[in-house]
């Protein structure tokens, strides 16, 4: 269905009545109409969202369109070649925000677009507030300067500034069938394996993801000690032709050192990370490990052998909680 699901004709009466029977089904976000992110033209250095939505927070309905917004940390850069990424989001008022993928004072050098985008789950959301875009810049030769340079392809501090409109949460992110084989150990016992993929990412039906016997960790991560637990959401990628393993800090591109004293703290990361982690990304399951050394290192070492226990959990698939019966 994607961002078109408003039916095209249909006046602000049936607009609301749309909507009414949304936030009867429990949709929070953006449920119609396109936020076309962009650049900013009242302030060229800042971030727009040209569009119109229509968007549910805390089960009440709005509706904006043209509004900016600065870009987060203004006092930060993204060092020459590397990455950096925000996320765009919408209050009731209609004040547009961002949030950048590290907190301020520090600057982002992030290696690939992907690690810049995935590390904004490392982040608190601004509060009461629903996701509209992200924006990805990879800095040219001089770094990108926040809130001096413009955030578009054509600015000379900027090799490519990527922008990605949210598509309306009828289409929930999710699997569309069930995986062939669930999460488990793989052939080789450092990594692990998973079945077919088909999956539905941010409105759209990404083309099936291939099963994998031997899926390393992409991380290098550790566990502190013996009777520590470690956890990763295990989600498809940006491209979606593979999947990714992330740490239950929302950290990917770097080393992230896990020292949580049982599952169940674990999970509780995981289970935040999972709310934070931006709709480019669907959730395939997660892998929990109980490490039996001191340190334990992912990619090297026995998730379920000797040097640790795994517990894997695999989601299964995302009925539609809408379907065209309901717009009637």
């Amino acid at each position: 269905m994607g961002t078109d699901i408003t039916p095209t004709g249909m006046g602000q009466k049936e607009v609301y009545n749309f909507m009414s029977r949304l936030i009867g089904l429990g949709f929070e976000g953006v449920v119609a109409g396109d936020p076309n992110c962009k650049e900013g033209y009242v302030t060229t250095t800042s971030v727009r969202m040209d569009g119109r939505i229509y968007y549910v927070i805390n089960g009440v309905r709005y509706s904006a369109k043209g509004v900016e917004a600065v870009l987060a940390n203004g006092t930060d850069n993204i060092t020459t070649g590397g990455f950096g990424a925000w996320r765009i989001m919408i209050d009731a008022t209609g004040t547009l925000t961002t949030v950048a993928a590290v907190a301020a004072g520090g600057d982002m050098n992030f290696t690939v677009a992907e690690d810049a985008l995935m590390n904004l789950a490392s982040q608190a959301p601004t509060a009461s507030a629903v996701d509209v875009g992200y924006l990805v810049i990879e800095a040219a030769g001089g770094g990108f300067t926040i809130g001096t340079d413009l955030p578009v392809t054509s600015d000379a501090a900027v090799t490519s500034a990527t922008y990605y409109s949210v598509g309306a949460v009828v289409d929930d992110n999710g699997l569309t069938a069930p995986m062939s084989l669930s999460l488990g150990v793989g052939t080789t016992p450092e990594q692990y394996s998973h079945g077919t993929v088909n999956a539905r990412t941010n409105g759209q039906t990404v083309a099936q993801i291939a099963a994998g016997a031997t899926v390393a960790f992409d991380d290098a991560d550790t566990i502190g000690t013996a009777v520590q637990f470690g956890g990763h959401l295990i989600i498809t990628d940006l491209a979606g032709t593979g999947l990714y393993a992330l740490a239950a800090n929302g950290v990917a591109g770097a080393v992230s050192a896990m020292t949580f004293a049982t599952a169940a703290l674990a999970n509780t990361d995981l289970d935040t990370v999972e709310t934070r982690l931006p709709m480019l990304f669907t959730v395939i399951g997660r892998i929990v490990v109980a490490s039996a050394k001191a340190p334990f290192a992912y990619i090297t070492d026995d998730i379920n052998g000797t040097d640790g226990t795994a517990t894997f959990t695999s989601k299964g698939v995302e009925v539609p909680r809408l379907t065209f019966q309901d717009l009637s």
